[in-house]
């Protein structure tokens, strides 16, 4: 699949698709705003958020995106952690 994705780089269908990805991720985005403001428990609907977005994620970190070199697995526990400390 990593090597699909690298082809389109530069073709009229890797623009096409780069296209409907950014309109799919910002009626994702409003959408996921409008439930977070809406009626239930704003905490709930966001962690039942995230764990939407980690499910999703999933598939293509495993089998699309290749594994990060062992320099660089500090650096993403940091994030990782200064992103939890975000949520908070």
């Amino acid at each position: 699949m990593t090597d699909w994705i690298l082809s389109l780089e530069g073709t009229e269908s890797g623009r096409r698709l780069a296209f409907v990805l950014v309109i799919v991720a910002a009626i994702l985005h409003a959408v996921f705003g409008a439930l977070q403001k809406g009626k239930l428990d704003p905490y709930l609907t966001r962690g039942a958020i995230d764990i939407s977005y980690s499910l999703m994620s999933i598939p293509i970190v495993l089998f699309v995106v290749p594994w990060p070199e062992p320099h660089l697995w500090p650096l993403l526990f940091g994030a990782m952690i200064i992103h939890f400390v975000y949520k908070l």
